[in-house]
């Protein structure tokens, strides 16, 4: 089961076992935390703290698994 905190293993783990990133990486993966986590994209410091946090965890993931590049595990 993925979480927020595994996330970044869980995705280098498939992506070591493919040899390679791909198109959308991650995406899938972040759909389910969205879900998961009842991301709200509108979330703000003026909302709810919890709310507020898994916005921006999420956001974070997502920037990352864009810019994650297998060369830099060597």
């Amino acid at each position: 089961m993925i979480t927020l905190r595994n996330f970044q293993g869980k995705m280098i783990a498939k992506a070591i076992r493919k040899g390679q990133i791909w198109e959308n990486f991650g995406q899938d993966e972040l759909a389910q935390l969205k879900e998961k986590y009842h991301y709200n994209p509108y979330a703000n410091k003026n909302s709810n703290e919890k709310e507020y946090q898994v916005c921006l965890a999420i956001n974070n993931l997502d920037k990352w698994a864009s810019h994650f590049d297998l060369s830099q595990l060597s």
